[in-house]
């Protein structure tokens, strides 16, 4: 990408995105840490408005993995088939070293973007109007819950904020049966050729460069701006950076255009594991991300803490008291075998990410406070040696 512009202009331009920058940290300082004093308040999956539709959607779960990286998913995959058998969606597991019509080069990113490519093609040959796109590490802890809860149909993209970082989960999407869908992900599948180097964060970074260019065409200017940052990333610190900045093109609400939606931190379906130690909540949760089969482990206390080390978080506990047995997923029963001791009151769950959401709006804060830095990094003059 390359945008092309005088040096009084562009000085000009970052002056006055840096005062709305700061007027968006004052927004957020007001969100944040102006409740009813009981601190942040998060939104409960189960409070979430309901799309109704006249007529039930044809929906489906889509995963796109390596063939021989099943094993790794077992569990996560065994619980989102019999999710799948248990509501009447349809299950779709797509290989990833399929590559017919999805010729992403993928030397360096492995299957990342090639796997939206997947996707797309999927949906151009399909009847089913929704399409429910996951990583194979996320598996179901709550299967009364519904993916229509999700859907809006005013909109063809839905995806949702990671809770602990500035990301825009690409891991994990509802994608609409429609042409513009097709061409978005498409587009996006071949996004890799445009990113920088250094640490570009693969296709989840790459989604927010490519989202803000798709929803304002017309403001290379601003979108240049946090590309500056882009461009220098180095580590995920710089990446984060970039996209605090991309958010604040976004704005805070969840619906920015007429085709993409973006749930909020909290209120979208998925969440990691390790935010709460493993421990869940029918009230607050959904679906969980981060299962791998090599990271889990049995616990030994009677209690589990909800905090984890940094150190730990690829870890996780089974919250299913047993194996899954896929013939008694018959369609209505949602009643499966959980370990109680894996699950925990929704106030703990509540209290727990309420500290997280004021700790990661505090950083995106911070971040946006460091924008000023990649700006005079990159338009001082060179140093005499």
């Amino acid at each position: 990408m390359s945008v092309i512009c005088n040096n009084g202009g562009f000085k000009y331009v970052v002056k006055c995105f840096i005062c709305t920058i700061g007027l968006v940290v004052l927004y957020i300082c007001i969100e944040v840490f102006v409740t009813d004093g009981n601190g942040p308040i998060l939104e409960s999956i189960s409070s979430m408005k309901f799309y109704g539709q006249a007529e039930k959607p044809k929906i489906a779960i889509i995963v796109v993995t390596h063939r021989d990286g099943t094993g790794q998913y077992s569990l996560a995959l065994d619980s989102i088939k019999c999710y799948c058998q248990a509501r009447g969606y349809e299950f779709i597991l797509i290989f990833n070293d399929r590559n017919e019509k999805c010729g992403q080069r993928d030397i360096t990113f492995q299957h990342f973007f090639r796997r939206h490519c997947h996707v797309a093609n999927e949906i151009a040959n399909s009847t089913i109007n929704y399409f429910l796109f996951i990583d194979a590490d996320i598996g179901v802890v709550n299967p009364k819950r519904k993916i229509e809860e999700f859907i809006d149909p005013k909109f063809d993209m839905i995806y949702y904020n990671r809770f602990y970082n500035q990301e825009i989960t690409a891991g994990s999407y509802i994608a609409k049966n429609t042409n513009w869908t097709i061409k978005y992900l498409r587009d996006y599948a071949n996004y890799e050729t445009k990113l920088p180097r250094g640490d570009h964060g693969k296709d989840n970074g790459g989604l927010h460069a490519y989202i803000a260019e798709v929803l304002f065409p017309k403001r290379p200017i601003e979108i240049a701006s946090c590309w500056m940052v882009y461009n220098q990333s180095r580590n995920h610190n710089d990446l984060f950076t970039f996209e605090a900045c991309i958010q604040t093109l976004l704005g805070i609400d969840e619906d920015i255009s007429g085709r993409i939606k973006i749930f909020k931190k909290g209120t979208g379906w998925c969440r990691d594991s390790w935010l709460t130690n493993s421990l869940w909540n029918s009230t607050t949760d959904f679906m969980i991300h981060g299962w791998k089969n090599s990271r889990m482990i049995n616990y030994t206390e009677k209690e589990l803490p909800l905090t984890i080390r940094e150190r730990d978080r690829g870890r996780w506990y089974n919250p299913y008291a047993g194996p899954l047995d896929l013939s008694k997923c018959t369609p209505g029963n949602d009643t499966w075998n959980f370990d109680p001791n894996i699950q925990t009151t929704v106030e703990r769950i509540r209290e727990k990410l309420d500290k997280y959401y004021a700790q990661f709006e505090m950083d995106k804060i911070n971040r946006l406070s460091r924008l000023s830095w990649y700006f005079q990094k990159k338009t001082e003059p060179p140093k005499k040696t």
